[in-house]
């Protein structure tokens, strides 16, 4: 009898190649002591199991577009806390010249090969299964890195 596999329901997504302002807990971006430069950290975020609603509001809002689609399911799909930490938070913005979160989105996640490889998490996350998961590593271009887990929204 073959062990049951664990239920995923949310995953991280590391873009080593992408760096991004790091953020203290109060959403301020954080300033080296030394340089009074401010600290960079890989682009990294968590992305929740889609429901047909994110689906349906996704291609609604992306106008057949599938890029524009696809920025708005990772906007969509990331967890909350993350999403007020890097997408909605107001420095992220204005570093990176946008108005508001899912327009970071596509700044941050700009090209197709950017998000190829998060279709294929979204995929995996809509199966609910981990078996996939470390496969796509090798897919993954830049050397983005994927780690899978289990948690609630």
């Amino acid at each position: 009898m073959a062990p049951a596999q664990a239920v995923v329901n949310v995953a991280r997504v590391t873009y080593p190649g992408i760096r991004v302002p790091e953020v203290d807990d109060r959403g301020r971006m954080v300033l080296d002591s030394n340089t009074g430069r401010r600290q960079e950290v890989p682009l990294t975020f968590r992305m929740q199991a889609p429901s047909e609603a994110d689906f349906t509001n996704a291609c609604r809002g992306g106008n057949g577009d599938p890029l524009q689609v696809t920025q708005r399911l990772v906007y969509a799909l990331t967890v909350p806390p993350d999403k007020a930490r890097l997408w909605d938070n107001a420095a992220i913005q204005q570093h990176c010249g946008a108005r508001n979160g899912l327009a970071v989105v596509g700044v941050l996640l700009a090209s197709p090969s950017e998000l190829c490889p998060v279709l294929g998490v979204i995929s995996e996350l809509l199966r609910g299964e981990a078996s996939r998961l470390p496969v796509l590593l090798t897919e993954l271009q830049r050397g983005q890195v994927l780690e899978a887990g289990r948690g609630g929204r």
